[in-house]
């Protein structure tokens, strides 16, 4: 529809139907629900149902929705119309918020030591403790690293345990409280543990404080944000739109890239696909780039939005497509699939592809020119146009 220069308008949260519809207002047609990548159909008549919604709050106060489907309704861009002076990404952050006041584990009063290695892990500590962070980092490293068989006693002779063991915990301890022979360091685990004991009380009466259980809290908070933003909201705001919608609705997501120096010909000779010969030519290659946004695997041919052209179907012959759109599998030790490398040929992909128009096509090639590419898969894609290439799969 959008190349027939009709607009789709984002999915509303109190308009949209499970169908795309005509919106008179603004003489688009309206994303429907049945649209929404990531949502399931089930929940569909219980939105529509609980209309009207004022805000992303009252939403999240009516309809239950388990955190990888909310995240993806968010991420269409639903509650624009409701949340004007919010983005994406501030209605998410309260979504998780909302999430985590009601997790008691990221809510603790009060704190005991075994809460302490998070703070640590946080890097969160007060000036004042931060070399007690170290002391808590080596007793770890020697419970799991240097204890002996029959856990009596920490042996180690590592240049950097050793080193810290002398200028921190040696001047603690009696001369006869561990030994040295033929270069390695012996200390019974209950002596050690009483010099940990002995310097970890001020830690322990700072672990009572208000400012120790907030930042407490605020670590195991924030682990918890970064943690599902890594695994449901990487990329862009462009990027979450073609991942929910399947379409950019604000800019493509390659339009502002930065591409990066490498050791293969500099990609400056990335061409517009209209100004490209209408058949190839011999000696020259082009590379175009875009956007998959769909795959057709009888025909060995996928379709790609491009920054400025529009939709290219982009044809392949049966061994580049089956190179590139194999997911590549391994078995590990215990005969658990792990997957190595998904699909490159699936819709969102953003890839810059090596070839030359015929008509109203492109030919991806193989080149055999070391200073060109095949096909580079643009891995990420930073909000201020830094990215990453791949150029090799992970056989």
């Amino acid at each position: 529809m959008q190349q027939q220069h009709i607009k789709v308008a984002l999915p509303d949260i109190n308009k949209s139907s499970v169908d795309f519809k005509p919106n008179v207002e603004d003489n688009s047609i309206l994303f429907g629900l049945g649209g929404l990548k990531g949502v399931s159909t089930d929940y569909f008549k219980e939105i529509i149902d609980a209309r009207p919604y004022n805000s992303y709050k009252e939403f999240y106060d009516k309809i239950a929705l388990p955190t990888a489907q909310m995240i993806a309704l968010i991420k269409s861009g639903i509650f624009s119309a409701v949340e004007k002076e919010k983005t994406t990404k501030d209605i998410i952050l309260e979504y998780l918020h909302y999430e985590i006041a009601k997790v008691p584990s990221m809510n603790k009063e009060k704190l005991t030591m075994s809460n302490f290695g998070k703070i640590v892990e946080g890097e969160k500590l007060p000036e004042k403790y931060k070399h007690l962070g170290k002391l808590y980092y080596f007793k770890e490293w020697l419970d799991c690293e240097a204890i002996d068989s029959d856990k009596v006693n920490y042996v180690f002779n590592e240049e950097s345990p050793v080193r810290f063991f002398k200028s921190n915990c040696v001047p603690f301890l009696s001369e006869d409280a561990y030994q040295v022979i033929e270069g390695c360091y012996y200390i019974s685990v209950k002596v050690f543990k009483k010099m940990y004991d002995n310097r970890m009380k001020e830690v322990k009466e700072w672990l009572i404080t208000e400012d120790a259980v907030r930042t407490y809290n605020q670590v195991v908070q924030q682990t918890y944000i970064d943690g599902l933003f890594a695994k449901y909201c990487l990329g862009t705001v462009s990027k979450w739109e073609m991942d929910s919608v399947g379409y950019y609705y604000t800019k493509h997501d390659l339009k502002n890239i930065i591409l990066p120096k490498f050791a293969k010909e500099d990609i400056d000779i990335l061409q517009n696909f209209e100004s490209l010969p209408l058949q190839p030519v011999k000696g020259q290659e082009y590379y175009i780039m875009g956007t998959i946004i769909d795959v057709n695997k009888n025909k060995k041919m996928v379709s790609l939005l491009t920054v400025n052209d529009g939709v290219v179907d982009v044809k392949f012959n049966d061994v580049l497509f089956i190179k590139y759109n194999k997911k590549i599998i391994e078995i590990d030790s215990a005969g658990k699939k792990i997957t190595k490398d998904e699909s490159w040929l699936q819709k969102g992909s953003n890839l810059i592809i090596n070839g030359a128009r015929r008509e109203g096509s492109f030919v991806c090639r193989k080149t055999y020119s070391p200073k060109r590419f095949t096909v580079a898969l643009i891995e990420k894609v930073e909000e201020g146009g830094g990215c990453a290439l791949r150029f090799e799969r992970n056989e």
